[in-house]
């Protein structure tokens, strides 16, 4: 016998017998359980943005600076920043009472390089490209609204483009982006990009789409350089070097051609 007829023999229902114990029945408990599920949440999405702040620029942020940045109250930028550094995200300096990156994020660093393949695989081929060009070559993919660089090369020249490893950049700016927003049969039909300073002034970027074996879209490779090296009859040559190196890293993951 279950309990609703248990109850009924006894002439009371569960509901009364829950009210008069201070009970809450169960439709009660929705709305404080979304609350916290949200307030959670917004904890992690705050912790992530905190995150963000740090860049090969700002390598240490203070609560003050992590609270005007993020629109918080002090007191709740002190609170995700001790967070974070007891758990080994962040450490403390001691003396200045500011914050920088902890051995966690190293640890979360070579996990993912570990499960990288496409950076392994491509440097060789990059290395061949940057040697041909002698200017920067670089890997990227899309996460989100955004790409980030996974790898790069710099070019020996004294004016170059610097990327770094790591850094978050537009999807609607610069040939990379540009190859990484479309779709495959787009990116395949479109071969190499070139892009004009777009998203750095006198800048040129050349970039063609790398796939794996099941015709994903999943990196960009892409040679930036200054304008004043890179005219329109070099950049083309430049495409036609990029286009194959892309598609020797695609068929290097599997990819093979229609």
């Amino acid at each position: 016998m279950g309990w609703r007829g248990f109850a009924q023999r006894r002439g009371c229902s569960s509901t009364a017998r829950g009210r008069r114990r201070g009970y809450v029945p169960l439709s009660g408990m929705t709305a404080p359980m979304e609350r916290s599920s949200s307030e959670g949440a917004q904890t992690v999405a705050r912790a992530a943005a905190l995150l963000d702040l740090y860049t090969p620029e700002r390598r240490e942020v203070s609560v003050g600076e992590a609270a005007a940045a993020l629109g918080l109250a002090k007191s709740t930028a002190h609170r995700l920043l001790a967070t974070l550094r007891d758990s080994g995200y962040l450490r403390q300096d001691q003396r200045s009472g500011r914050y920088a990156l902890g051995a966690k994020v190293l640890m979360l660093a070579r996990a993912y390089n570990e499960d990288q393949h496409v950076p392994r695989l491509a440097r060789p081929i990059m290395e061949r490209l940057r040697n041909e060009v002698n200017e920067t070559v670089a890997l990227y993919v899309r996460e989100g609204d955004a790409r980030y660089c996974i790898e790069h090369l710099d070019s020996s020249h004294d004016m170059r483009l610097v990327v770094r490893v790591g850094q978050r950049m537009p999807l609607d700016r610069g040939a990379a982006g540009r190859i990484l927003s479309m779709t495959p049969a787009q990116a395949r039909s479109t071969g190499a990009l070139i892009s004009r300073a777009e998203r750095v002034p006198n800048a040129c970027g050349i970039a063609a789409a790398i796939f794996d074996a099941g015709f994903h879209l999943v990196a960009a490779l892409g040679v930036s350089g200054p304008l004043d090296r890179i005219d329109k009859g070099r950049a083309a040559h430049y495409a036609a070097r990029v286009a194959a190196a892309a598609a020797e890293i695609s068929v290097a993951l599997g990819y093979r051609p229609a």
